[in-house]
């Protein structure tokens, strides 16, 4: 399900007792506790029936010690346990998983939420929250959601924006981008500082010219994809036009090391058995990506990618210790491409 359809079950009042948040749109999910908070919990006694906790390697004791205590002249508590890696990990054994999972059923004095960066559907335990529970998919906003989204933030500084500076604020910063990186965090900084850069009430396409440079990134993945794809003449003119452009070179060096090992654990997902699909879900990855990227792995070995990292890494230690950028990059690019 999608945080629309969370949002329209805390307004309905037909809540779950038990939901897992995953998904890139880490403000997305943070927007969407604090309105299960407000809406599902009295404001008077909130404080004590509203936990957070951050939730890698916690016991089956200490979870059950939340989820079990009583709510405080309230009808419901709410647990948030981020990132609980006994999900992932197995962590207390399938009867203990089970047994946390099951105590949610039928269960409407808790509301708990596990809120991951990424989930494996195939694990029997999603499988058993789904059946009691929602998973709830936090993806990038469309267009349309976008362009409301920014106006919203713009309104709540006091500005406005028109249609044709968000057209060229959402060009600039590149969200829109089928592998951006960007996320409604990375824009919100962006748009306080246009906010904060002008007097006027108003911020006009001209002002979103002049202080974001038009963004980069679909440049950097063309050249990446085409280093990988072994077409090394579109990814050395994309080099180019990137350094060309101001583009730091540490940024670039960064965005192969990502890529390189983004691949390997496909690679590596892949030779387990894992579907295309199933990786997908493990990794937090878009369909497409997993889908381009395990045609990029076909033909390299996991010694091979493993060989580039190594290479990768001695590149990137090589330009901090005051080498051309460009010619250790363009050093790189040639032992990937000869790989």
């Amino acid at each position: 399900m999608s945080y629309k359809e969370f949002y329209e079950d805390i307004k309905s009042e037909s809540f779950k007792s038990l939901y897992v948040f995953y998904g890139p749109e880490k403000l997305l999910i943070e927007s969407m506790l604090e309105q299960a908070r407000t809406k599902c919990l009295l404001e008077h006694v909130a404080d004590f029936n509203y936990v957070v906790k951050e939730a890698e390697g916690i016991t089956y004791q200490d979870a059950f010690s939340m989820i079990e205590m009583l709510p405080v002249m309230d009808e419901r508590r709410i647990v948030v346990l981020k990132e609980p890696t006994f999900l992932v990990k197995d962590e207390w054994g399938d009867k203990s998983v089970s047994s946390f999972i099951k105590y949610h059923e039928n269960n409407q004095q808790i509301m708990t939420i596990l809120v991951m960066s990424g989930i494996d559907k195939r694990k029997k335990a999603f499988k058993d929250i789904a059946k009691i529970g929602k998973l709830v998919h936090f993806d990038h906003l469309d267009e349309r959601e976008l362009f409301k989204w920014i106006k919203q933030e713009a309104k709540k500084g006091g500005k406005t924006i028109s249609d044709s500076a968000c057209h060229v604020f959402v060009d600039r910063t590149g969200y829109l981008n089928k592998e951006t990186e960007m996320d409604l965090y990375g824009l919100l900084g962006l748009i306080k500082t246009l906010m904060h850069g002008t007097s006027s009430d108003e911020i006009t396409k001209e002002q979103v010219i002049s202080a974001l440079k038009l963004s980069v990134d679909a440049n950097i993945f063309v050249m990446v994809d085409s280093l990988f794809e072994g077409r090394a003449k579109v990814a050395f003119n994309q080099l180019y036009a990137l350094v060309e452009g101001g583009e730091a070179a540490i940024k670039i060096m960064f965005m192969i090391q990502r890529h390189i090992r983004q691949l390997l654990k496909v690679k590596l997902l892949a030779k387990e058995g894992f579907s295309a699909k199933a990786i997908s879900d493990t990794l937090g990855l878009k369909p497409f990506v997993v889908k381009k990227s395990l045609n990029q792995v076909s033909r390299l070995s996991v010694e091979s990618l493993r060989n580039m990292l190594f290479d990768a890494q001695r590149a990137d230690a090589n330009m901090k210790s005051s080498l051309d950028p460009q010619t250790v990059l363009e050093t790189l690019m040639t032992r990937i491409l000869s790989r």
